[in-house]
């Protein structure tokens, strides 16, 4: 027993000084209220009592991330294929190729991973499945295939291809049949992107003698153009309701501004203007955001833009940040950044609740290694 206990401990003459000391001040309640003039069957009129204290609110802690990111590491001599946890552990290499892997891309359900990889001299897109650890050559040409593009269902892939001599786009099945060339023309189509709902492949285009956005049917149908800027307009990227598209617009070799074009080519906005060169614009899976590095100020770093109020804010990220960022949900970013002599993928909170943009956010960083490693993409599974 403590002390607290000892003494709050109630004894028989405790009890007995309560109970008189109760039936004490009723008769002192009853001689009151009749020398104020009260019967002693009327009541007191209420005092007035303080409110109670409300507890102080405080924000809604920020779960942990979760999902995998998939990246690229040299830690064991050359390029390979990586994935993680989003929040840095369990890291393992997942490609044994003689050969360098880049741009990986996750399947929209999680399970795989497209990228591209040069083997025998020979860039070709190639796909991992990690429930099955089966590695399929997607494209086997002698000529380039890059930038895979994942369909919606998870069925096929759109590219870029340089086979017919020139740089078009390509569809081709998950398990490398059907390859479908969707666009033929002299000047050169890249950079496709598959809409989220499925029915639309934007892509970049010089047919009309200058860098453009075009837009087309998954089978390479209904060609339509969405800019017509004397500009250079390039890397294309969907919101997530299918509606607006993100590019890059370029008044200087310097200089890369950030611009939105609805799907219907009606409303055209550029909402980051003379602010140095910009890179690939990222959608948050929910839309709310749009981030991209940037080099502004002749700092690396990253801008993020809340895309209801078009406040922009600089992110600090402590190493100077390089390459495109990818969301890791609606509030993080994974990018990768220059820690002296190697590169190390880190994450930032970039947000709160609500629709407050964080400046000052927590970085967590997730590889450390003296070599290189970077192009995180993440997938929520």
């Amino acid at each position: 027993m403590n002390l607290n206990q000892k003494f709050l401990r109630p004894n028989k003459f405790t009890l007995l000084l309560v109970v008189t000391g109760s039936l004490w001040l009723s008769a002192c309640n009853v001689n009151l209220g009749a020398s104020a003039g009260l019967s002693e069957t009327e009541t007191p009129a209420p005092t007035a009592t303080e409110e109670p204290l409300l507890p102080t609110p405080t924000a809604t802690p920020i779960p942990a991330p979760a999902g995998h990111i998939a990246f690229i590491s040299d830690r064991d001599g050359i390029k390979k294929l990586y994935v993680m946890n989003a929040d840095g552990s369990d890291q393992r290499r997942l490609t044994d190729l003689a050969s360098e892997d880049e741009m990986p891309r996750w399947s929209p359900d999680g399970s795989q991973i497209a990228f591209v990889s040069t083997l025998d001299q020979n860039t070709d897109i190639f796909i991992y499945n990690l429930n099955t650890s089966a590695l399929t050559r997607v494209t086997d040409d002698p000529a380039k295939d890059s930038a895979p593009s994942w369909s919606p269902d998870g069925s096929q892939l759109v590219f870029e291809s340089f086979r017919d001599g020139n740089w078009e786009i390509y569809s081709i099945n998950a398990d490398g049949t059907n390859p479908t060339r969707l666009t033929d023309d002299s000047s050169g189509d890249n950079s496709p992107a598959w809409s989220p709902d499925g029915s639309k492949i934007a892509f970049v285009s010089n047919r009309f003698g200058n860098s453009d956005i075009f837009m087309m049917d998954p089978n390479g149908e209904n060609l339509s153009t969405l800019t017509t800027s004397p500009m250079p307009d390039s890397d294309p990227a969907w919101s997530p309701d299918s509606q607006t598209i993100a590019f890059r617009t370029w008044p200087t070799n310097q200089q890369a501004d950030i611009c939105l074009i609805s799907r219907d080519a009606v409303n055209l906005q550029c909402i980051v203007e003379n602010q140095g060169e910009n890179g690939v614009p990222v959608w948050s899976p929910n839309g709310q955001w749009l981030a991209f590095s940037s080099e502004r100020g002749g700092t690396s770093g990253i801008g993020v833009i809340n895309m209801e109020t078009k406040q922009m804010v600089t992110l600090f990220t402590g190493s100077p940040a390089k390459g495109d960022p990818a969301w890791l949900d609606n509030v993080r970013l994974a990018y990768q950044a220059d820690a002296g002599s190697n590169m190390d993928i880190f994450v930032k909170t970039v947000a709160s609740n609500g629709n407050t943009l964080l400046t000052d956010g927590e970085i967590i960083q997730l590889t450390s290694q003296p070599t290189y490693d970077g192009d995180p993409h993440w997938t929520s599974q």
